[in-house]
């Protein structure tokens, strides 16, 4: 899998259209690093879809 998510991105899981968004707080690898509100988590990008483009 190829990651082309960013720091900054607005990103929300693929699965569920409701699903709130979720900034993207690092990237390593094929997962990207969000908060979930109480915690941080790596998770696999290839679940999230990419909502806004960061400029950075």
């Amino acid at each position: 899998m190829n990651n082309q998510f960013k720091i900054g991105d607005l990103v929300r899981v693929d699965t569920l259209p409701d699903a709130p968004l979720r900034e993207v707080l690092g990237v390593r690898g094929d997962f990207i690093l969000i908060n979930f509100g109480g915690w941080e988590g790596w998770v696999q990008a290839g679940a999230y879809e990419l909502i806004l483009s960061s400029k950075l």
